[in-house]
């Protein structure tokens, strides 16, 4: 499965490698990552996720649903 993930760049390093940036979000189109991208320090990349997390399949190993200790 391929997501798009969306960050804001806040400071790049001199060979141009991003030292600081915030994570604005994972989208599963390329076209709803791109609508969320209106600042100049905005990009997005695609990743491959191991595994497929829809409705017919149960969560993957290692994810904790709801996040923390559930408190």
């Amino acid at each position: 499965m391929k997501l798009w993930i969306v960050a804001q760049v806040k400071s790049v390093d001199a060979d141009g490698w991003a030292q600081d940036w915030d994570f604005a979000g994972a989208f599963t189109t390329e076209d709803k990552a791109r609508d969320v991208c209106t600042e100049p320090g905005d990009c997005m990349w695609p990743v491959e996720a191991d595994t497929f997390l829809g409705r017919d399949t149960l969560p993957a190993p290692g994810i904790t649903f709801p996040a923390g200790d559930g408190r």
